[in-house]
C-alpha cells in the first residue's frame, strides 16, 4: 500500500481513528466488508461523514477492495493511516528512529509494557500515558502513531505493533530497517560501511538502528526482517564450543 499524495497528518488521524472505530463495532465491519449496498453506503456517510476529503477519499478507496475478513480490513487502513502520517512527516527516518526507541524502552520495562498493553486500563487511559511520556520529546507524528497503537493494540505485543510500524514509516520513506547489535557504538566509518554492505545485499537503502550490548563482545549482529547476519565474536564462540562438543 502506498499513501495519497496531498494528505496531511490530520488525514492519517482520521484514519487511524476510522480503524479504530471499525474494530470496536462488529456490525459496522460486517456492513463494510459485505457487498456495496445503499444500507452500507448510508453507514459509511453517518459514520465517517466528518472526514475531511483527503481521509474519505483513501478510505473509500480501501473500502472499495476486496477483504477477506474484517480484521484484514481494519489492519489495511491502519497501514493507510500510519503510511499517510509517515508521507507527511519532514523527516521520517527521525519519526522512525523515535519508534524504535519509545518500542525498546517499553520492551525492557515490564511495568510500562502492562501499563500500555491492551489489557490494562481503558484505551484512552493507555493513550494519555505514551502523549504524557512523549510530549515535548519526540515528533508529533511519532505520538500519534504510538497513541493509536497503544489504544489498539488488537491482541498484539507492543514490541510487534512498533516493529511493524517502524518498517512502514521506514518503507514510506524509501528504506528498509536494519538493526545492528554491537558492544559498543560505531563510528560513523564503521555505520556508512555496514549501510553500504547492506544496500547492496538487499537492493535498497535501510535505515540503520544500533542496539549496543556488551555480551557481543565484538563485531556486530546485523537483523533484517527475518535475516540475521551475525558475525559478532560471541556468536563465533558458540560455534566453537559447539563444535568441540561433538
Amino acid at each position: 500500500m502506498s499513501a495519497t499524495p496531498g494528505a496531511d497528518r490530520a488525514a492519517g488521524e482520521q484514519l487511524l481513528a476510522a480503524a479504530r472505530t471499525i474494530h470496536a463495532a462488529p456490525a459496522l465491519q460486517s456492513a463494510l466488508v459485505a457487498e456495496d449496498s445503499p444500507a452500507a453506503a448510508t453507514m459509511r456517510d453517518r459514520v465517517f461523514g466528518e472526514l475531511s476529503t483527503s481521509a474519505r477519499a483513501i478510505l473509500d478507496a480501501a473500502l472499495a477492495q476486496t477483504w477477506s475478513s474484517a480484521r484484514d480490513l481494519v489492519a489495511g487502513i491502519e497501514e493507510l493511516g500510519i503510511r499517510v502520517v509517515a508521507a507527511a512527516s519532514a523527516d521520517a527516518e527521525s519519526v522512525a528512529r523515535e519508534l524504535h526507541a519509545v518500542g525498546s524502552l517499553v520492551v525492557s520495562n515490564a511495568e510500562l509494557e502492562l501499563a500500555l498493553s491492551g489489557t490494562r486500563g481503558t484505551s484512552e487511559r493507555r493513550g494519555a500515558l505514551i502523549d504524557s511520556l512523549l510530549a515535548g520529546q519526540a515528533h508529533e507524528e511519532t505520538r500519534v502513531i504510538m497513541g493509536h497503537l497503544v489504544r489498539a493494540p488488537r491482541g498484539r505485543r507492543i514490541g510487534e505493533l512498533v516493529r511493524t510500524a517502524t518498517e512502514l514509516v521506514a518503507d514510506q520513506a524509501g528504506r528498509g530497517i536494519a538493526t545492528v547489535t554491537v558492544a559498543k557504538p560505531l563510528s560513523a566509518t564503521q555505520v556508512a560501511a555496514i549501510e553500504s554492505t547492506v544496500c547492496e545485499r538487499y537492493g535498497r537503502e535501510h535505515l540503520l538502528v544500533q542496539i549496543v550490548d556488551p555480551a557481543v563482545v565484538g563485531g556486530a549482529r546485523v537483523q533484517v526482517g527475518y535475516d540475521v547476519i551475525d558475525g559478532s565474536i560471541a556468536a563465533r564462540l558458540t560455534d566453537l564450543t559447539l563444535q568441540l562438543a561433538r
